[in-house]
């Protein structure tokens, strides 16, 4: 809820306590004292949540009884405010300043934001009037004071707990590593530039006719009488790539009467030294052609499967965070995300292993752009596990990209040998970590430790058929007597 939301509720339906004081007028400009004195007194309150003054209300028996504008003209403005809290109050306390305008009326609001709680308590840094050095104050219900022994106990035990926290950066907002959508939209446009280059091929294979030829043998060579023809199996993988992808093309190009094998021999010795083409320059091109129109076919046919496969969805990356004082250990994490909003996907693997191999020369094109992207800054990272999901697409998950593809064996090619293992291995990985309840999916994974004014960055794969997310999460710790409660939205 954002700040205006709330101050409407607080207005229409709460009364003045721990949490919340209305006031008819603003603080007189000289009168510094009851400005830093109020503040201190709500910093310090027991009350877990944000706290407000709110200036420009009218009052009675604890309850708002309607709004009244102010003189802009004559409040404080945000960088002498500021000033007064940074020299009167001690230390590190964070409070927001500003006028908001509800329901036509402009009043003035002060907060005290909720996560100040972990730092109290909150002290006077410097003698103003009456408030002497060092003395702590608090508000309880709707009165102000000292505090006493046990309230200054009972901030200090409050403190030892961690305070947990976790939010969504669906579009980047930390961490502008390329999204699955990004990554997709990469992949079509070198798809398409791949099959403007088999068009182009096609065409050209289309025009190279031979011509008669006359083979004659010499000292150092042999023409072979056998007939030159592709082998049967490539031939037919290109003529139904071919018209799979509506490539019109005459069968002659498959056949070859004008070109032979020649057999050099070394100085016309006994020892053959190499075995080439002879014969009619058009029909050898247009059969060399027709090899490399083989390797395009088979990548092209790679990359348009993995597309197929791989909709455009959007990722969600997570941010856990320990805001208190205290380390916290043995954390639970539990998603409950609405099942119409995830994106479950069962199979994405591409079982073909010639289309696998040719998958590693699209991650070899695409790998400066997508090691290049910018990376994680100012996020304590650990050792931890990624945040598992079951819908994670493998083996082809743009996060395992890393490999060059080479003649040396590549990731991609690894995995054809160890495919079993690997489903295995992610089965057992997601079977204790997710279920289904009613109409919800549910998503758990534990950490074993989070010191305190730390977070940690889960990069973690969540797959969304949109970008209006909402997810809500429970968290169970040993340093939290309660179960941490949120939701999480864009």
């Amino acid at each position: 809820m954002n700040m205006e939301d709330e101050v409407r509720e607080l207005i229409d339906c709460h009364g003045e306590g721990d949490y919340l004081d209305f006031k008819e007028y603003d603080y007189h400009k000289e009168n510094k004292e009851e400005l830093v004195k109020d503040i201190l007194a709500f910093s310090n309150s027991h009350s877990t949540r944000n706290k407000y003054i709110i200036i420009g209300a009218t009052e009675e028996n604890n309850v708002c009884t309607g709004l009244k504008e102010i003189d802009k003209t004559k409040i404080r403005d945000e960088a002498e405010f500021q000033q007064i809290i940074n020299t009167y109050i001690y230390e590190n306390l964070i409070v927001n300043y500003k006028v908001l305008n509800i329901d036509g009326t402009d009043i003035l609001v002060i907060q005290i934001p909720a996560e100040n709680n972990s730092n109290r308590p909150f002290m006077v840094k410097k003698q103003i009037g009456k408030l002497k050095e060092n003395e702590v104050y608090i508000r309880k219900s709707s009165s102000t004071g000292l505090a006493t022994k046990k309230d200054l106990e009972y901030m200090f035990r409050d403190n030892k707990n961690s305070k947990l926290i976790v939010q969504s950066y669906l579009n980047g907002n930390i961490s502008n590593k390329i999204q699955l959508s990004t990554l997709n939209t990469i992949i079509e446009q070198y798809k398409n530039k791949k099959l403007e280059k088999l068009k182009q091929l096609v065409s050209h294979i289309n025009q190279l006719k031979g011509e008669s030829f006359s083979f004659s043998s010499g000292l150092s060579f042999l023409v072979s009488d056998e007939i030159v023809k592709l082998e049967e199996e490539k031939e037919n993988l290109i003529k139904k790539g071919l018209n799979k992808l509506e490539l019109t093309y005459d069968d002659s190009i498959f056949e070859f009467k004008n070109v032979r094998w020649k057999t050099t021999f070394n100085g016309g010795g006994l020892s053959p030294i190499s075995k080439v083409l002879y014969g009619d320059n058009s029909e050898i091109e247009r059969y060399w052609a027709l090899k490399e129109l083989d390797t395009y076919i088979l990548e092209y046919l790679s990359i348009n499967s993995y597309f197929e496969n791989l909709p455009q969805i959007y990722t969600s990356n997570l941010l856990i965070s320990n805001i208190g004082n205290y380390f916290d250990e043995d954390i639970e994490l539990k998603l409950i995300i609405d099942k119409d909003s995830f994106f479950q996907i069962d199979n994405l693997v591409i079982d073909d292993n010639s289309l696998i191999k040719y998958l590693g020369n699209m991650y070899y094109d695409l790998r400066k752009d997508i090691i290049d992207c910018p990376v994680i800054s100012n996020i304590d990272e650990y050792e931890y596990p990624i945040l598992p999901t079951h819908n994670v697409p493998t083996p082809h998950i743009p996060s395992y990209i890393g490999s060059m593809y080479s003649y040396e064996p590549t990731y991609l090619d690894k995995l054809e040998e160890k495919s079993e293992d690997f489903k295995s291995d992610i089965e057992s990985l997601f079977a204790d970590s997710i279920y289904e309840e009613n109409d919800k999916i549910i998503l758990k994974t534990n950490f074993r430790k989070i010191m305190q004014n730390r977070s940690m960055f889960l990069e973690s794969k969540l797959l969304f058929k949109n970008n209006n997310l909402s997810i809500q999460y429970e968290i169970r710790s040993k340093n939290n007597p309660k179960i941490i409660i949120g939701t999480i939205e864009n």
